[in-house]
């Protein structure tokens, strides 16, 4: 059998079809396939990509993103909401660009973030440690800004990278 190539960084269980009798719509395709940045169908199921593609919530299908060869990562926390993590967004590049207003080939947004950034950790030589450091800062802030819907979110999850 021949060995399976892995071309996309992301694979995604569903993709969005526009209909003209039913609007958007929502396809999977047969066998478990995926597809191939949420567009192009393979022949690739889940159980075939290596561990390093990390299932999650991803532009709200799930889907499998690569962990393992982004090139720069950046957490931006927002911090103005009553929210753990829903609207953060860690910005995901797998080039080697310098210029960060370019950095951006994926994103990854809130719960999902602090699962990814221990996966990123794991696989790459990439340094975490100021990722890190902006989740516990945030977490901090919102146990202080926001302590009954810290309670309520965060409850006693501790974030160990």
């Amino acid at each position: 059998m021949r060995k399976k190539q892995f071309n996309s960084h992301l694979y995604l269980t569903e993709k969005f079809v526009f209909t003209r009798s039913d609007g958007w719509v929502v396809r999977s395709l047969p066998n478990n396939y995926l597809y191939a940045d949420g567009i192009y169908p393979t022949k690739i199921c889940p159980e075939d990509l290596p561990e390093y593609y990390i299932e999650g919530q991803y532009y709200k299908r799930r889907g499998y993103l690569d962990a393992k060869n982004i090139k720069q990562i950046i957490y931006k926390p927002n911090m103005f909401f009553n929210h753990a993590f829903k609207d953060d967004v860690l910005l995901i590049s797998y080039r080697d660009t310098v210029d960060v207003s370019v950095i951006e080939d994926y994103r990854v947004y809130g719960g999902q973030i602090p699962y990814f950034v221990k996966a990123v950790k794991k696989y790459t030589g990439l340094d975490m440690s100021q990722i890190e450091q902006q989740i516990r800062d945030k977490l901090a802030w919102f146990k202080k800004t926001f302590p009954d819907f810290y309670e309520l979110e965060v409850g006693s999850w501790v974030y160990e990278p």
